[in-house]
């Protein structure tokens, strides 16, 4: 970045006031106006870029995108298919999913791991297996 000493000079009040300055509030002046002519910059880069605001996609053209690709957005590594196939939408949950009164905690949790973890789900979920034989022992264990 090129600094005019002048202009710099002169949002300080001229030279004389920047010589009874000391070293550490002229630095400071000179941090100070190196981040405005930054951020003034940067401001005008992106007023020219973005000249229309941007638009996001509608869920309708988000999930028409799901199986066109071979990982699920948002999403770590461990989701993404080792067949390399592109994913698959998930099945739709309840409306309102609540776990029964007269049901095991433990069943409601095997059925969220069968429709959103399980290979047949289309998550592509690396660690399914293991994750269903927890949540067996889990429903052995709770009454």
């Amino acid at each position: 970045m090129k600094i005019d000493k002048k202009v710099f000079l002169d949002t300080l009040g001229g030279p004389e006031a920047a010589a009874r300055m000391d070293s550490e509030a002229r630095a400071d002046a000179l941090e100070s106006h190196m981040m405005t002519k930054l951020n003034e910059s940067n401001a005008a880069n992106q007023g020219a870029q973005n000249s229309e605001p941007k638009k996001y996609p509608s869920v309708a053209e988000v999930e028409a995108q799901i199986e066109t690709r071979k990982y699920r957005d948002g999403v770590g590594f461990l989701y993404v298919p080792r067949s390399r196939e592109n994913v698959r939408k998930l099945a739709a949950m309840p409306a309102n999913p609540t776990i029964p009164a007269n049901s095991r905690a433990a069943s409601c949790v095997l059925r969220v791991f069968d429709t959103r973890l399980s290979p047949a789900s289309g998550s592509g979920c690396r660690t399914s297996g293991r994750a269903h034989r927890s949540a067996g022992r889990l429903a052995r264990r709770v009454p």
